[in-house]
């Protein structure tokens, strides 16, 4: 929104998936704020990702092994993006910064709500992980940075963390 407001010319592509399909809120807002917008699900992003400039990610988590945890779908959209040399940036606070190591998204994760008019039942799982091979950086707080850095920025004390800020 800032940027826009600063005069700068730009397009979003949200990329969305099921089961919450939680990006057209996300597109509802940038068109709200007059911000070029499409809206896209992911089986399409395959066909309009040789257009776009960049792509940015969300996270719910950031491993210290650099794995990121994010909703379904994430893994998808770096991977087609990697292929057709589009920089991947992962937007994470350093609070989501996690000590804990996982290379797959089946032995900690969450049933979305299943679909109950389906036969048979179908079992949507909340969150992917992209590995940090599709993660170009991480956009945080603090700096731009590799997702590997997280074990170092997780041994920063509190004190050391705020002389960033000024």
């Amino acid at each position: 929104v800032e940027s826009h407001n600063e005069g700068k010319d730009f397009e979003v592509v949200v990329v969305d998936g099921g089961p919450l399909y939680e990006g057209r809120e996300m597109c509802r807002r940038l068109v709200s704020e007059n911000i070029k917008c499409s809206y896209v699900l992911l089986p399409a992003f395959s066909y309009i990702v040789g257009q776009t400039t960049k792509v940015l990610l969300g996270a719910h988590a950031l491993l210290a092994n650099g794995c990121v945890m994010s909703r379904s779908g994430t893994a998808v959209v770096a991977m087609l993006a990697k292929a057709h040399n589009v920089p991947v940036i992962v937007c994470c606070e350093t609070y989501k910064f996690c000590e804990r190591v996982q290379a797959d998204a089946f032995v900690h994760n969450e049933l979305g709500p299943q679909d109950k008019v389906s036969s048979p039942p179908t079992i949507s799982l909340m969150y992917d992980m992209t590995p940090p091979t599709l993660v170009d950086a991480v956009a945080t707080e603090l700096a731009i940075l590799p997702c590997t850095s997280v074990p170092v920025i997780l041994r920063v004390k509190p004190s050391d963390v705020s002389s960033y800020y000024y």
